[in-house]
């Protein structure tokens, strides 16, 4: 099981996030306690979306 403070955290890289969970990893996250697969997986697509906007603005 891995506990992490929020799901963008943990990877900007959607096919690392689906490596994670087909290799049975467990997330809880503390912003999102009810976070599923799925989630996990919209919330990694968006944060990788959200990473290259971010470097734009910086």
């Amino acid at each position: 099981m891995l506990l992490i403070a929020k799901l963008d955290r943990l990877a900007r890289n959607v096919a690392v996030v689906t490596t994670l969970l087909t290799s049975g990893v467990r997330f809880i996250s503390v912003e999102m306690l009810e976070a599923d697969n799925l989630t996990i997986h919209i919330m990694a697509a968006v944060t990788e979306r959200e990473a290259p906007l971010i470097s734009a603005r910086t």
